[in-house]
């Protein structure tokens, strides 16, 4: 009989129908803080959207991830997460992604 062949989207299904609700609740917890931030962000700076900040497919992927260092977060969306938006943005989200995944790590 040979190895069954399964994917890593299959192994990402697998490890996220694994996590505990605890550490469920504090990624929702994670993604909740950062589009609140997001909001006073907009409102603050006067922006025209939300997604000007980040969109909220990267805030999700952000949050599921837990990103604790920039190359991390950069690697969320390579594409669309700029240096200069790292910069003007980043940090404000990367700790809010520090913090949830301490609060992980401090389960494991």
């Amino acid at each position: 009989m040979g190895w069954s062949g399964g994917s890593a989207i299959q192994a990402g299904r697998q490890q996220q129908s694994n996590e505990s609700q605890q550490i469920k609740d504090i990624k929702v917890k994670c993604l909740q803080e950062m589009k609140e931030k997001r909001r006073q962000l907009v409102i603050s700076q006067r922006l025209a959207r939300p997604s000007t900040v980040f969109t909220d497919t990267q805030l999700k992927m952000m949050a599921q991830r837990l990103p604790t260092n920039m190359l991390q977060f950069l690697q969320i969306d390579p594409d669309n997460i700029t240096d200069d938006k790292f910069e003007r943005y980043g940090s404000i989200f990367l700790n809010i992604c520090k913090d949830h995944a301490a609060m992980v790590q401090s389960l494991q």
